[in-house]
């Protein structure tokens, strides 16, 4: 029997991957950075072990992580997010030969995580991008931007970059006339290094996934976005299954084997009346995975069976007009809307009652384990009323 490392314990996706792993009696760990991890409430979890926190204590993360790996004598290690993702790759070479990392070779990772790269490989192979541009002289990019649409998206090549305190996440920004373009630019460019400039899709967001071995599509499917929070885009915290788009399909699978792509990825659009843009893609599991298992496509069991050679039989076909949301993310939603309001905001009302009428699987919640959906909103409302008071 194997026994494998799941990272990043707070995330509703580690869970996901637990309960479907151990489901099918694998031995499941998981590690996080403190005791109250979502995923560490779940009765699936075998053992519960607590690293430095990689984005505060990146060197003793290291370390640590490598005597975690050693001590328990793993088979598999399943990183989730980006920082833990690129710190492994670090220290690929520190871990035991016997032990497997659930990542593709770092150079073909890169082309997701550098979004610039990920519109260099998607024009070699035709598909359609926002305009952007990538420039460091602010007036090269009001001329060139001069005859775009505001607002205008401001963002980072890298979701996340790596500075000598550690990690940080790099927010995106909206510019809503050419004075606030140079205002944020420059702003953002001292924060997180020259940043994308790149035109504001109006439309559907739209993510195509998949699982691919050996160019070989092992499993897809696709979801459509109903809310994200922040509200003017973000995270999808509702949306639903939908059938296959042949289109977006067939751009998604050029642009994957364009790169030579290996494992699980999320190729993310936004779709106007006319066009289809490619977004970005990531180059792990994403955050709306409950969706798909909710669909009939158990996207992490597969993986499994890939990294461990077994035969696989491709899961091409699922439960399409099935709905999931992050319950709290979906207040949070609400609350912005209401409260945090922003030019780009859906109505109140609309937005109200959209919400209170979905009938939705919920992320986290599960009958057989309940205590990490009690656990959940148990510690984010105490976190809350303590902020409060603070």
């Amino acid at each position: 029997m194997n026994k494998i490392f799941i990272t990043d314990g707070d995330n509703k996706v580690t869970l996901l991957i637990a309960r479907q792993l151990a489901r099918k009696g694998i031995i499941v760990d998981v590690g996080a950075s403190h005791k109250k991890s979502i995923a560490f409430y779940s009765k699936y979890v075998n053992k519960k072990i607590i690293y430095p926190n990689y984005l505060t204590e990146t060197e003793k993360f290291k370390k640590n992580i490598i005597k975690i790996i050693k001590k328990n004598d793993y088979d598999l290690i399943i990183p989730l997010k980006e920082p833990v993702i690129k710190i492994l790759y670090d220290i690929q070479d520190k871990i035991p030969k016997n032990t497997k990392l659930a990542l593709p070779d770092q150079k073909i990772w890169m082309k997701t995580f550098d979004k610039l790269e990920t519109i260099k490989q998607a024009e070699k192979c035709n598909v359609k991008t926002p305009r952007t541009i990538y420039e460091t002289d602010i007036n090269k990019i009001k001329k060139t931007t001069k005859n775009w649409n505001y607002p205008l998206v401001i963002k980072s090549r890298y979701s996340w970059n790596f500075t000598k305190k550690g990690p940080k996440y790099a927010y995106r920004e909206y510019a809503y006339d050419e004075k606030d373009l140079e205002t944020k630019f420059k702003k953002y460019s001292k924060i997180n290094g020259i940043p994308l400039i790149q035109e504001y899709i109006k439309g559907v967001g739209k993510g195509m996934f998949y699982l691919v071995n050996k160019k070989q599509i092992i499993a897809k499917f696709a979801h459509q976005r109903i809310r994200e929070e922040p509200p003017d885009g973000g995270a999808s915290v509702c949306r639903k299954s939908v059938k296959i788009n042949e289109k977006l399909d067939k751009d998604s699978v050029k642009l994957l084997k364009q790169i030579d792509w290996y494992g699980p990825a999320m190729v993310e659009f936004r779709c106007d009346e006319k066009e289809n843009y490619l977004l970005e893609i990531n180059g792990r599991f994403w955050g709306s995975l409950p969706l798909a298992v909710f669909s009939g496509v158990n996207f992490p069991y597969l993986y499994y069976q890939i990294l461990t050679n077994q035969k696989i039989k491709p899961v091409l076909t699922y439960k399409e007009e099935v709905k999931a949301r992050d319950l709290y993310g979906d207040l949070l939603f609400l609350y912005k809307v209401f409260f945090k309001r922003k030019e780009k905001y859906p109505p109140r009302l609309k937005s109200f009652l959209n919400v209170i009428t979905t009938i939705a699987y919920e992320d986290v919640f599960d009958l057989k384990d309940l205590k990490p959906f009690i656990a959940q909103f148990t510690i984010l409302i105490m976190h809350k009323i303590v902020k409060k008071l603070q």
